[in-house]
């Protein structure tokens, strides 16, 4: 009796954790994007999670790991009302360096080597916090056009290149590009 009543409950979880299972796998395939909308300025922001970045080298490969503890990328961008998608005119693709000094620091030229072919380059917008001794945040800030941002969305691969500084884009900024392009016209 104590058996067959194990066996109902077991059932029974087995049940609910394969129902939950499906209610969860929509949802974790689209985390990535955030919606929120800002009701007294009347627009919607759509960002992405900080997603890490593949690891940072320069001047042709070496490693700058001493310099740049990591590199973090977030995609966002605006849209007019309150919307779950529109056609914005400029993406914001921001990268944050955890730097030991002002590292990044002058190097306001970006290029994306896209599938293996380099996009024309973009002005980075750089800024920086001091946040104690040998530890510094350094923005990256990089405003695409939607053409490009199709591009960087749909890619296989992507290297980026900010002044000396090189990385490749890791499986979850690519999946990051790709949700947030699906909030896109």
């Amino acid at each position: 009796m104590l058996a067959r009543g194990h066996g109902v409950v077991m059932s029974d979880m087995k049940r609910a954790a394969v129902a939950l299972l499906f209610l969860l796998v929509p949802i974790s395939s689209t985390a990535q994007a955030k919606v929120v909308f800002d009701k007294f300025k009347n627009v919607t922001h759509i960002s992405t999670e900080q997603t890490q970045t593949g690891d940072v080298t320069y001047n042709g490969g070496k490693d700058a790991s001493r310099m740049i503890r990591s590199m973090e990328m977030i995609v966002a961008f605006r849209c007019p009302g309150q919307a779950q998608r529109c056609k914005p005119s400029i993406i914001e693709v921001l990268f944050t360096a955890y730097t030991s000094d002002w590292t990044m620091n002058g190097n306001n030229q970006a290029i994306f080597l896209i599938d293996g072919k380099p996009s024309s380059t973009i002005r980075s917008e750089w800024d920086g916090q001091v946040i104690e001794a040998d530890s510094f945040v350094e923005f990256n800030d990089l405003n695409v056009g939607p053409a490009l941002f199709r591009r960087l969305a749909g890619a296989k691969s992507i290297d980026v290149q900010i002044g000396s500084f090189e990385f490749s884009l890791t499986d979850a900024n690519l999946a990051a590009l790709r949700d947030i392009g699906k909030h896109t016209d």
